[in-house]
């Protein structure tokens, strides 16, 4: 549970108020949205990262479990690892906070996107999509904050 332990504002009217919000938002939020955003972006990262190498067989998010590896690609393979190879995938995940309402989570190798949404002949086995659903809501009281912090100024909230 947040707690506020900061400056108390009294205000006389809800002209004052709303002129404090207005000119608190203008200056605040951005930068604590923007620093929530970073923080999530990480989370969201690692948290996809987490999930390549292991077989899901529980699904997150709402997602379904993945389905096992073909028995043609486990023969291949030396380990039962979905979405380890050569581990490039795993390591191209990055987030990058591109606005003040927006980080973006996701890799640059091509064959990433066959591996979320799956293929005509490969089952989607999706990570980064559940990761990101789950930390959003593990942590909206954090992003609530950011925006309260953010209002009152910049002042410290307890976490």
């Amino acid at each position: 549970m947040s707690r506020f332990t900061g400056h108390v504002y009294r205000f006389r009217n809800f002209a004052e108020m709303a002129t404090h919000l207005e000119g608190a938002a203008q200056m605040g939020v951005p930068e604590a949205l923007r620093a929530e955003l970073d923080v999530l972006g990480g989370l969201i990262e690692n948290r996809a990262k987490s999930y390549l190498g292991h077989p899901q067989i529980q699904g997150h998010a709402g997602f379904p479990p993945w389905p096992p590896l073909a028995p043609s690609t486990l023969a291949r393979k030396e380990a039962n690892t979905p979405g380890i190879e050569t581990g490039e995938m795993q390591a191209s995940i990055q987030h990058q906070v591109v606005s003040d309402e927006e980080v973006q989570i996701g890799t640059n190798v091509p064959y990433a996107k066959y591996f979320e949404y799956g293929t005509v002949s490969q089952p989607a086995r999706p990570f980064i999509e559940p990761a990101g659903l789950e930390v959003v809501q593990e942590r909206l009281e954090d992003i609530g904050a950011a925006v309260v912090e953010g209002m009152m100024g910049g002042r410290s909230m307890e976490r």
